[in-house]
């Protein structure tokens, strides 16, 4: 997903002080894959989403959490025939 759109979904859970709170797990899942494919540095990706270095290790641990749990599955591949 583009960086442009994971910022403005951030952007929602951000309070006026600029901290993050109650994201929801779809939201974690797209900072994961963003920044699994990101092929800089991961506070460059931080930076480019609009959080901090911090922040961003926060929603990292909760999308591999929710991974790991089952609560939703890493890829929606579909073969096509």
């Amino acid at each position: 997903m583009e960086t442009a759109v994971i910022k403005k979904r951030l952007r929602t859970f951000m309070s006026p002080k600029g901290s993050l709170a109650s994201v929801s797990n779809e939201v974690a899942l797209e900072v994961l894959k963003g920044w699994e494919s990101w092929t800089g540095p991961g506070i460059e990706y931080a930076r480019e989403i609009g959080i901090s270095g911090s922040q961003l290790g926060t929603m990292i641990q909760k999308g591999k959490g929710l991974i790991k749990k089952g609560i939703v599955t890493e890829s929606e591949f579909k073969e096509l025939s």
